[in-house]
């Protein structure tokens, strides 16, 4: 995997294994660290959930303690949550670059290596709330920048391309690579993007062209163009055989989103029997009279230590055609717990 617009789609981590066009394997470990917190143990049981929503089977347990992992690149596709994971760590000491991570501050940083192929997607936080906050963002949002109706990261990278090669630059490749979250924002603070450029005099060009739309863009202009309403800046890393460089474009003014919250739906209670947890009689729920499950009954609370809620999370998104998320919360975020899972 070469980018994060590529993490739900076939071919990654979600396999189509008999050639009929369905996921129908999950090929991927999420990993947090032997102590984690119980934020990153809700941000990792969202992803969870999301990743067993896309596929049609799974093999659990899905999670890992960094403290089982000896060889990071035997693990197929992992997902690093929490800021006091030592395999992420391990990352940044290869040349994984983690923007911001300030207090308040999430982040989701994919880490792909040059010479063998090998990749993971790290996500964390300059806290425990910023770890929890981007978990929850690549859970429910990715990979569309934030509306589930509006642009993705691959129109991004389309658009990035587009708009150079009609100015004469070859781009040989252009992938998203980080997304910066700040808690106060309803917006992606940065999105990070590498290009890759076929020459050093290209890439030349395309710092001059990209720094011109800044330019343009801090007073209003060109606003058709690589301005996108949830996102507050582009962060492109320009690379070529001999170059490297480095632009922020910001958005054109008066481009803001307007606040899109994902809306929380009311669960019906229910009386719960282990031997139909998993139907709609349980914790799954359908239209009257329906028997497809589209949706949860029920919301994880998870308490500290409780790393378990990740495999139950996956469970749930996998049993269900629908999945509202977030499904798994901390006890303090929920007034009235009904059908939980504790």
């Amino acid at each position: 995997m070469r980018s994060l617009s590529q993490i739900f789609s076939q071919g990654f981590l979600l396999r189509d294994t008999n050639g009929d066009g369905l996921t129908d394997y999950l090929e991927a470990r999420i990993i947090v660290s032997e102590d984690a917190p119980v934020e990153d143990l809700v941000g990792a049981s969202n992803i969870a959930a999301r990743l067993g929503f896309e596929t049609m089977s799974l093999d659990l347990p899905l999670l890992l303690r960094d403290s089982e992992v000896s060889d990071l690149r035997e693990v197929p596709n992992p997902i690093l949550v929490g800021r006091k994971n030592r395999l992420a760590a391990a990352l940044m000491e290869e040349g994984l670059i983690l923007e911001g991570c300030r207090p308040g501050e999430g982040v989701i940083q994919l880490y792909a290596s040059p010479s063998d192929g090998f990749s993971a997607v790290v996500v964390t936080g300059g806290d425990d709330e910023g770890t929890r906050m981007a978990a929850n963002y690549m859970a429910a949002r990715m990979p569309h920048l934030w509306a589930p109706d509006g642009p993705s990261l691959g129109d991004v990278e389309r658009e990035v391309i587009d708009f150079l090669s009609k100015r004469g630059i070859s781009v040989d490749s252009c992938h998203a690579v980080g997304i910066l979250l700040e808690g106060s924002k309803t917006e992606v603070s940065s999105l990070s993007l590498s290009l890759t450029l076929k020459n050093d005099e290209d890439l030349l060009s395309a710092e001059e062209d990209l720094l011109h739309l800044a330019s343009a863009h801090s007073q209003g202009k060109m606003r058709d163009m690589l301005s996108y309403p949830s996102v507050s800046r582009l962060h492109l890393r320009l690379i070529s055989q001999n170059l490297r460089r480095e632009v922020e474009v910001p958005r054109a003014e008066e481009g803001r989103l307007e606040r899109v919250c994902l809306r929380e739906r009311r669960v019906t209670p229910r009386r719960l029997s282990l031997s139909k947890l998993y139907t709609t009689e349980g914790l799954l729920g359908a239209p009257s009279g329906g028997l497809i499950p589209d949706r949860l009954n029920t919301v994880i609370i998870v308490g500290r230590g409780a790393a378990g809620a990740i495999d139950i999370a996956a469970r749930l998104g996998l049993e269900s055609t629908g999945v509202c998320l977030p499904v798994a919360k901390t006890d303090s975020e929920v007034e009235e717990p009904v059908n939980p899972v504790l």
